[in-house]
């Protein structure tokens, strides 16, 4: 029959401690300001210049919307490199 000993239950504790996960600080990656999700941002504020671009009735509108497009297209191709590297 085994016995208990104080320091059976100590090693199980440290265990369980081991194997949980740790806390995910709130300064790394998984912040709102890290580089992929400043880019999906500022994609966000493009979208208000493109539409009032399209909309607009000026020579230029559809030139600077085209532009806009092209602008948000590389920086959805880079957040999405980014945020594969970057895990």
């Amino acid at each position: 029959m085994a016995t208990f000993q104080e320091s059976d239950c100590w090693n199980e504790q440290k265990t369980l401690l081991e194997s949980t996960p740790k806390a995910i600080s709130p300064l790394k990656s998984t912040s709102m300001t890290n580089r992929p999700n400043r880019l999906t941002l500022g994609r966000l504020v493009l979208t208000v210049f493109f539409v009032a671009s399209l909309s607009s009735a000026t020579r230029w509108g559809d030139a600077m919307a085209l532009l806009l497009f092209i602008i948000a297209s590389l920086t959805d191709w880079l957040d999405g490199h980014l945020a594969r590297r970057l895990n």
